[in-house]
């Protein structure tokens, strides 16, 4: 768990959460993402409280100590617990916080937590290796990179089981010159250069260009191949939707009232049409009668939509 200190340079420069963002290996956070952290402070405010309420997050900060003491315990480790932030020689803006450090023999390795739900647990391998999730490996990495010790030992509690895995990330230098190599020149011509990444994705297009300006721009020939194929699935997924709709009429035409399909060779189930329950809120009678509430419950902002003009000869 960051303290304050921490939490006020953990945005200064490239900590290993950012790294793995950046190198393409963190699936909640992208590089764009690590972008906006970085350069945008609207931004960083609002994804810092976003991250912050979720219930994982703040089940792993309170979970951390107690790991670090039953593996303590269960490991005869004396754990230090590291309060400064680690830094590059070279490059200072690559930076990290790592969660603690042993002492075997004459050398130190480190010590990083975290906590899993029993969905993620398929992510890992056979205890004692390095097979752990990618964003992990280059985090740990990231710290072996800034500390120049040889080995990272990552511990992931599994919150289903209860139980504490081992597992072991070597230090690789060549891993390590090719990932410096590529966050020094994120730092250099994304972050200090103002320059927004290649977005990998539509959202990330969406969150690094949010706000449209009254303006044009002539399309080239790739871009008009782009646009023509765009106008060919949008016209392929009304088809998808129509051909779905007959579907589930017939599905639901052939079983009526029942709530099972079985398959007649398998003799197991395929697809179930149930009653179920559910509630929503009238918004517009909750707007009527209690509009203070509603105005208060009511979430704004704003976001691009991409809608297809046709030309003449589509239409």
């Amino acid at each position: 768990m960051l303290n304050e200190a921490q939490k006020t340079e953990y945005y200064t420069g490239i900590g290993g959460t950012l790294a793995a963002s950046i190198l393409g290996c963190n699936k909640y956070l992208s590089n764009v993402d690590a972008f906006l952290l970085l350069t945008n402070e609207d931004y960083r405010v609002k994804k810092q409280e976003e991250i912050s309420s979720k219930r994982q997050v703040k089940l792993g900060n309170l979970l951390e100590p107690h790991v670090l003491s039953w593996a303590s315990s269960d490991k005869n480790w004396d754990i230090e617990v590291c309060e400064e932030t680690l830094r590059d020689r070279e490059y200072p803006f690559l930076q990290g916080h790592i969660d603690g450090r042993i002492k075997i023999g004459d050398e130190y390795e480190i010590v990083e937590i975290k906590t899993r739900g029993n969905f993620a647990a398929k992510s890992y391998g056979e205890e004692f290796t390095d097979e752990v999730q990618e964003s992990e490996y280059m985090q740990c990495m990231h710290y072996l990179m800034l500390s120049g010790v040889k080995r990272c030992n990552l511990i992931v509690f599994f919150l289903g089981t209860c139980e504490l895995k081992y597992f072991v990330i070597d230090r690789n230098d060549e891993i390590i010159d090719a990932m410096r190599s590529k966050l020094v020149d994120f730092w250099l011509n994304n972050v200090l250069a103002n320059v927004v990444p290649a977005a990998i994705s539509y959202q990330d297009a969406s969150k690094a260009w949010p706000q449209s300006i009254p303006s044009v721009v002539i399309a080239d020939e790739d871009i008009i191949k782009t646009y023509n194929r765009f106008v060919k699935i949008k016209k392929l997924e009304k088809k998808i939707k129509s051909w779905e709709d007959d579907c589930k009429l017939t599905l639901a035409s052939f079983m009526q009232q029942n709530d099972t399909l079985v398959h007649p060779d398998l003799g197991c189930d395929i697809l179930t049409y149930k009653t179920q329950n559910y509630s929503s809120v009238d918004l517009d009678t909750l707007r009527a009668k209690y509009p203070i509430i509603a105005e208060e419950l009511t979430n704004r902002g704003t976001q691009r939509r991409m809608n297809i003009k046709k030309l003449k000869e589509q239409k």
